[in-house]
């Protein structure tokens, strides 16, 4: 079922909709909730296949997309649609060096960029599902996006 449609809830939908609020509280998942897809594959696996969420991304996202070794549970992308939009800058955080992928525009952390992807880059770009806005590919041209079609 669609809850969105054009970017407005239906209201028969609205009681459904969770109302995002300002972040105040991290909460750390118990330690049985970490390394989920090392620890419980196979339902993890049926996880990802039947939500439909890999499906949904191989349609939409099939050229711009590569997939990471299937039991890390992360998407990457091997370059930047546009990369005059972002920034790279080291970072020395959690005992190792990296870096991370900044918006040039807004200066706000994307995610992070590794030197272990396919070919052709060699590079693996792991961006937060929050700085990601998915389009359906049969609305990228009314949504402005024509040019990636």
């Amino acid at each position: 079922m669609q809850l969105r449609r054009e970017g407005v809830v239906k209201e028969q939908h609205r009681a459904h909709c969770t109302e995002i609020v300002k972040f105040s509280n991290f909460y750390k998942a118990e330690d049985y909730h970490q390394d989920y897809y090392k620890k419980k594959a196979p339902r993890y696996k049926s996880y990802r296949f039947h939500s439909g969420r890999d499906r949904f991304l191989e349609e939409v996202w099939e050229e711009e997309m590569t997939k990471t070794p299937p039991e890390s549970g992360h998407e990457s992308f091997t370059k930047p649609l546009e990369p005059d939009n972002i920034g790279k800058k080291e970072e020395r955080t959690h005992s190792m060096i990296r870096t991370e992928v900044r918006s040039k525009h807004g200066d706000s952390h994307l995610g992070h960029v590794f030197n272990d992807g396919p070919p052709p880059t060699g590079l693996r770009y792991c961006i937060n599902s929050a700085a990601l806005r998915f389009i359906p590919k049969e609305e990228l041209e009314n949504q402005g996006y024509g040019r990636y079609t």
